[in-house]
């Protein structure tokens, strides 16, 4: 959208490639659309003629000179919770995007759209998922689609994966985790892997100013709409 504007956008990101978290949120095999969209945006990118600098962090933009506008989209990081055994736990990249082993009974904590599209992912594989999740319903926050909350609540009760609502993990041991319901009821469910899918935390590297714009979870939280729409909103008042 800049370069259409008539601006000269330079990109830099930390890593080898283009797609942030959304590599991600696109990699299990029922998102076949995300993944084709992220290659569109690569091909655009490339047609239009935009510079990207890999490997390139950027913790301090006053490192960055020579630019009139600065659009900070460094996203967020992976929630973290103080109880014990917490560090056990793999991240939604390692599962999906990393393809770390995981092994056969792996409790997803956490029960948004996220978690319960990688609880998914893993019944597909012939695994064995359990969903905690916090709140009284899974994919409980609002900005998800109702057609796709309601999808994968059904598909998860379809494939008779273990749900625990309005429940948390209190300790992650050795082999169990206890799961503690709103009533106080204890349950020790056994574990090969503990999936951390309690959500994430925006990374700003750089508060708003005037010339110094934040676009998507680096704000806030949403989805794919809501990165888009922000991301748009940016654009279109440079």
């Amino acid at each position: 959208m800049l370069k259409r504007r008539g601006h000269k956008p330079v990109i830099f990101e930390k890593t080898d490639r283009l797609g942030g978290l959304f590599i991600t949120a696109s990699s299990m095999s029922f998102k076949e659309n995300d993944k084709q969209l992220i290659e569109w945006y690569k091909k655009e990118i490339a047609r239009n003629g935009i510079e990207v600098r890999f490997n390139t962090e950027i913790n301090d933009i006053k490192t960055l000179g020579g630019f009139d506008e600065i659009i900070v989209a460094t996203g967020s990081v992976p929630r973290k919770m103080p109880i014990p055994g917490f560090d056990k736990t793999m991240t939604l990249t390692e599962l999906l995007a990393e393809k770390k082993p995981v092994g056969d009974k792996v409790i997803v904590f956490g029960g948004g759209q996220s978690g319960c599209e990688a609880a998914l992912e893993l019944v597909l594989q012939g695994k064995h998922p359990t969903v905690v999740e916090y709140a009284v319903d899974l994919v409980a926050a609002a900005n998800v689609p109702l057609p796709n909350a309601s999808y994968l609540r059904e598909a998860l009760v379809f494939h008779k994966v273990p749900i625990y609502l309005e429940s948390t993990i209190t300790n992650i041991g050795d082999k169990t985790v206890t799961i503690k319901g709103k009533d106080g009821t204890v349950t020790e469910v056994e574990y090969d892997n503990v999936v951390n899918a309690i959500g994430f935390l925006p990374t700003p590297v750089a508060k708003k100013g005037k010339n110094v714009h934040l676009v998507g979870d680096c704000i806030a939280i949403g989805n794919l709409r809501t990165v888009i729409w922000r991301a748009w909103d940016v654009c279109m008042k440079i």
